[in-house]
């Protein structure tokens, strides 16, 4: 009995299992196995680019109106960005708040809400330290940002609006012992009016052991009032208000907590101020500190910057926690207390997202390059529709709904044409075609083998037609193989 049927049976039904695996594990790939999608910077007439260079900035993030705005160098750096609005529905970044030519833009240093809907900004400059301020509205600017005089990158202490204008509040000698008494900068339509506070010149320091500088001012009914930090010969803290009439009372201030750079320790959002703080400490209206609820004891406060939302007329900080020990971060977001975990090297390469005393991980997507800047200092954001969307620096997100499922994966085309890496740069096809010909290669190299026994003028009969098709299968099983692997890598 011949022995070509059985060859043919056994390598058919090899190559069709290979080819079922495989088609079972492309049609279902999980979610969170595919790579973040990454925002694309739209402008109108121009070929999209990357929404942020991922090379060394942190995108900062703002929520106002139910939207979420960015403020980030991009790869073009003739653009001078102060405000591009997140579409995470759309993949897409655009032009909202745009400073015109001048120094370009480090950073925003102050957000201050205001009536009608519009928002006071402050921008650091990156090159010459200065400082400039304008107005936003839904549509876009209200006030055009126009450069502070005096002031330097850490000598805003706080703004307000007053009587319908925007008024901030300048240290003229930022993180020295003062000597000069604040001043306060109001936008006007024409140009910026100044006034300084009282008390004059060396009544600043007046009653104040070891004098140190100017930290704070805030806005109340009486007028503005600002903070005087000292400290006594055991370095031990005096912190002094100063109300309008120049009157001082004893400020609430942590014990040995001082430092040559100003403004990085204390949340002062309630007086506009969008800088980065690494102690669990926040400023209340009233100029009292609370301290900012964490998770658990043996977590700290990340000094890194943190998403600020506009609510209720209001700034807040969303503070993010961390373990030194780990790479987790910690969020507080509608009540729920959430941890993100990022990659730690490419041989951990998957971003998880879970609740905090959860036991199990639950990743939410594949992200073993450094392309999208990192997920280590990822902002995880609230959604006002529900959910939540985990942005990283260089601009890549990935959507959650409210149980943290991953609701934008990548389709399989686009995870296996870009390598299952996210789709920034030049696509390829490699993978799709080694998909293509192990689900479906087979077919093809039995036509083929039975258009070369009928060139043959069917040689070998019946016989001749099972050994050239095994032949045919013996190679789909043998390429198929060598394929096999970095599909794998790719589909499990």
């Amino acid at each position: 009995m011949s022995r070509a049927p059985w060859v043919f049976v056994c390598c058919l039904l090899v190559s069709l299992v290979l080819s079922g695996r495989t088609l079972s594990l492309a049609t279902n790939l999980p979610a969170w196995r595919t790579a973040p999608r990454v925002l694309l910077w739209k402008r109108p007439n121009e070929v999209p680019t990357y929404a942020c260079d991922p090379d060394g900035v942190r995108l900062s993030i703002l929520k106002w109106r139910g939207k979420f705005f960015g403020g980030c160098r991009t790869p073009d750096w003739d653009e001078r960005r102060v405000l591009i609005e997140l579409d995470f529905d759309r993949g897409e970044a655009r032009p909202f708040a745009e400073a015109p030519d001048g120094p370009h833009i480090e950073a925003l240093v102050g957000v201050f809400p205001g009536p009608a809907d519009e928002v006071g900004l402050a921008v650091h400059f990156y090159f010459d330290d200065g400082i400039a301020a304008g107005v936003v509205g839904p549509r876009g600017w209200v006030k055009h940002l126009q450069r502070l005089p005096g002031a330097e990158k850490h000598s805003l202490l706080g703004g307000a609006w007053v009587d319908g204008r925007l008024e901030l509040v300048i240290d003229p000698a930022p993180g020295m012992a003062p000597t000069k008494p604040p001043r306060v900068l109001r936008l006007e339509q024409d140009g910026i009016a100044q006034r300084d506070l009282l008390p004059a010149g060396p009544l600043v320091c007046a009653g104040v052991d070891d004098c140190h500088r100017l930290d704070a001012a805030l806005h109340r009914s009486s007028g503005w009032s600002y903070l005087v930090l000292g400290r006594s010969e055991r370095d031990e803290p005096h912190a002094y208000w100063v109300d309008p009439s120049g009157n001082k009372a004893p400020g609430d201030w942590p014990r040995g907590w001082f430092n040559d750079m100003p403004r990085r320790h204390v949340d002062e959002s309630v007086a506009g101020s969008a800088w980065p703080v690494d102690e669990p400490w926040a400023l209340n209206a009233d100029g009292s500190l609370r301290p900012i609820e964490a998770p658990a004891f043996d977590w700290s406060i990340d000094f890194r910057p943190a998403p600020l939302l506009i609510e209720g007329g209001e700034l807040r900080r969303v503070s993010a926690w961390y373990q030194r020990s780990s790479q987790r971060r910690a969020r507080q977001l509608n009540g729920r207390w959430l941890v993100t975990v990022s990659p730690k090297g490419p041989e951990r390469p998957l971003v998880s997202v879970t609740e905090f005393d959860a036991t199990s991980p639950n990743p939410v997507a594949y992200s073993p390059e450094r392309s999208c800047g990192g997920f280590g200092e990822a902002h995880l954001l609230a959604r006002d529709s529900g959910g939540y969307v985990l942005v990283s620096r260089g601009g890549c997100f990935v959507s959650l709904d409210e149980n943290l499922q991953r609701t934008d994966p990548l389709s399989l085309w686009e995870h296996l044409e870009y390598g299952g890496s996210a789709p920034i740069g030049t696509s390829g096809f490699t993978y799709l075609w080694m998909l293509a010909w192990v689900v479906a290669g087979l077919p093809i190299t039995l036509l083929l083998a039975t258009w070369r026994w009928l060139a043959k003028g069917k040689q070998g009969g019946a016989r001749g037609w099972l050994l050239k098709a095994s032949l045919g299968a013996a190679v789909h099983i043998a390429s198929s193989a060598l394929m096999l692997a970095p599909l794998e890598r790719l589909l499990t």
